[in-house]
Formats: structure tokens, C-alpha cells, sequence
């Protein structure tokens, strides 16, 4: 999968902050990205994504 560049230049590190501002319109959050997918308006199905994605990782970080 190719990055668009605004994807690639968007600075920091992803955190749970980030990660849901992000999926609420990833747009907003990375102008001029090439992603089509408009985002997750409910709170719930966000904190639920987040959750799963942390459960993913190797050393999941601790929730907030």
C-alpha cells in the first residue's frame, strides 16, 4: 500500500488521541489524503476500534 504524501508527512507519533481524532474524518485530520474512507461518527464505535487495534499489538499500550 502506498501512502498519499500528507499521509507520510503527518508528524508525531500515533497515541489514542490522535488515533481518534483521526477516525472521525481522517480528512480534517490529514488534508489532501487520498483515503476514501469518511470516518466513524459514534464515539463507541471508535473507543471499540481502538480497543481491538490495541489488542493487535505486541506491547499494546495502556488505555487512558
Amino acid at each position: 500500500f502506498k501512502y498519499s504524501k500528507a499521509m507520510q508527512s503527518k508528524a508525531g507519533n500515533w497515541n489514542f488521541e490522535s488515533l481518534n481524532e483521526f477516525l472521525i474524518k481522517p480528512k480534517a485530520y490529514v488534508p489532501k489524503t487520498k483515503m476514501a474512507f469518511g470516518g466513524i461518527k459514534k464515539a463507541k464505535q471508535r473507543a471499540d476500534l481502538i480497543v481491538y487495534l490495541r489488542n493487535l499489538a505486541d506491547s499494546p499500550a495502556k488505555l487512558p
